[in-house]
């Protein structure tokens, strides 16, 4: 017989602020305990906000760097602004 399965872990780790964490379409700047800053560039939808900083640690994150978050930033920046811009 064969069965799945599913393991949940958790560890602590210790990280220095801000920390910068990638998914396949999330960029994350971890400024707080308790806050992020979220860009999400998924083809057609774009989004800068504040999350909750559990989303920056789910099990597709890896480390980035700020120049990654920088770059994912001003890209979705102007693409917000382009859309704008497009409708007025």
């Amino acid at each position: 017989m064969k069965l799945t399965i599913k393991k949940i872990t958790q560890e602590q780790v210790e990280i220095n602020l801000p920390a910068y964490y990638k998914t396949s379409v999330h960029y994350f700047k971890i400024y707080s305990e308790e806050k992020c800053i979220c860009v999400t560039n998924m083809n057609d939808h774009y989004e800068i906000g504040l999350k909750h900083v559990e989303l920056a640690f789910n099990e597709y994150s890896i480390v980035c760097n700020k120049e990654d978050f920088k770059q994912a930033y001003n890209e979705v920046s102007l693409k917000l602004k382009n859309i704008y811009e497009s409708n007025n």
